[in-house]
């Protein structure tokens, strides 16, 4: 069995961060021994120096394999260390209520299970008590792109939001993600900084194929984007 770094057995969401001398190779653990990753040609346990080639590369292929036929004998472990930063949103509505679209694996304290939601297409907007969504997690008010956009009419932005509630919705943690959703409420422009800073992040490396697992990766890079003032927990 290769060995692991911690020992701490992988959950389903979990990053995987493989070893493969002068580079690490990553991947999304999905339960049940397997791991979903991207694979350029010259991928695979063991290929040490010969993984740089991956630089050359400009295809690689997702594939779902057993965790240990992707770690072979290099070493190993889980790195989640990015779920400290992961950011989820919503829109106050008033009266204690916030809406918000939420993929299947959203919830208070999800941490790195919140990271399955980059294998969500649809999610569902729901209208629910603040507490119920922050939980115990930090939060605060951020309207930092009113500097960049109008706000519209309040009365507007309720209507809408009222009515998107119950509706499942396309998800995309790229192009339709729980900031997406919410800045289109507000502005009428749909845009979200976590995958902006994400790109900038980590989209380069992806890009090259350096044995990182791309959709995981940046959107780790998402759920971590930004520094916010917190607010104290309830």
């Amino acid at each position: 069995m290769a060995p692991t770094l911690y020992d701490k057995k992988p959950e389903p969401g979990d990053l995987i961060e493989i070893f493969r001398g002068n580079y690490q190779h990553w991947a999304l653990y999905v339960g049940d021994g397997f791991v979903v990753h991207l694979a350029p040609p010259s991928e695979g346990p063991g290929a040490r120096a010969n993984s740089m080639m991956s630089v050359l590369s400009d295809k690689a292929k997702v594939k779902k394999e057993e965790i240990w036929d992707v770690v072979g004998h290099d070493q190993w472990c889980v790195n989640n260390q990015l779920d400290e930063k992961y950011q989820h949103w919503a829109l106050y509505v008033g009266d204690g209520f916030v809406v918000h679209l939420a993929p299947p694996s959203e919830g208070p304290g999800a941490r790195a299970n919140s990271m399955m939601s980059v294998l969500s297409d649809k999610a569902k907007v729901k209208k629910e008590e603040i507490w119920d969504v922050v939980g115990h997690d930090q939060w605060c008010v951020n309207n930092q792109l009113d500097e960049k956009y109008q706000v519209r009419p309040i009365h507007e932005i309720l209507r809408e939001a009222q009515a998107y509630v119950d509706q499942e919705m396309p998800y995309c943690v790229f192009r339709g993600n729980c900031e997406h959703f919410v800045t289109d409420l507000r502005y009428g422009k749909a845009e979200s900084r976590q995958v902006r800073q994400a790109v900038e992040t980590v989209g380069m490396a992806a890009m090259v194929g350096f044995g990182v697992l791309a959709v995981a990766g940046i959107a780790a890079a998402i759920f971590g984007g930004g520094s916010k003032k917190k607010n104290e927990e309830k």
